[in-house]
């Protein structure tokens, strides 16, 4: 719950730190492709086909275990610095970020040209919805409201009717 103190500040002011952990759900789909693709070479060729899928596998591994995102944190509303959690020496960089896809569930960014996808468990709720939010006004865009679906099939009947 945001404090009086807390709301008055602007967001787009306000200083976002972004702890970002490995995804267990990327991993899971990720190597969940991988044994259902060995499961049907295994099924339709046999063993020695199956060990095809043992590349995806190792990747998802790898992804998880070697590959952690960054943590990021957006200083001044503009200004965007990351850290590797496995870096020594904790300083932060300033970083160049854009956003690749700004999805429900998947936040794909890329931070200095490398693409890192913030799977819902990367980060706590609150914490994904001030980004969406800081990503958004930083873009420009805001979400549409969705017109519904008895308003559109109005508008097509009335279109069709007044031509």
């Amino acid at each position: 719950m945001a404090t009086s103190s807390e709301a008055a500040v602007p967001l787009a002011q306000a200083a976002l730190h972004v702890p970002l952990e490995p995804s267990r759900l990327a991993l899971g789909v990720r190597a969940g492709f991988g044994l259902g693709f060995g499961a049907l070479l295994l099924y339709r060729w046999g063993l020695p086909w199956s060990l095809m899928a043992l590349p995806p596998l190792l990747m998802a591994v790898w992804l998880y275990r070697f590959c952690p995102p960054p943590e990021l944190r957006c200083v001044d509303g503009e200004q965007w610095e990351a850290r590797q959690p496995d870096d020594g020496s904790g300083a932060w960089q300033p970083v160049t970020l854009s956003v690749q896809r700004l999805g429900v569930g998947i936040i794909e960014l890329a931070i200095n040209g490398r693409v890192h996808a913030l799977w819902p468990d990367s980060t706590d709720a609150e914490t994904r919805r001030r980004l969406r939010r800081l990503l958004l006004r930083q873009s420009g865009h805001h979400a549409p409201t969705p017109t519904p679906w008895w308003r559109r099939l109005m508008q097509q009947w009335q279109r069709r009717h007044n031509a």
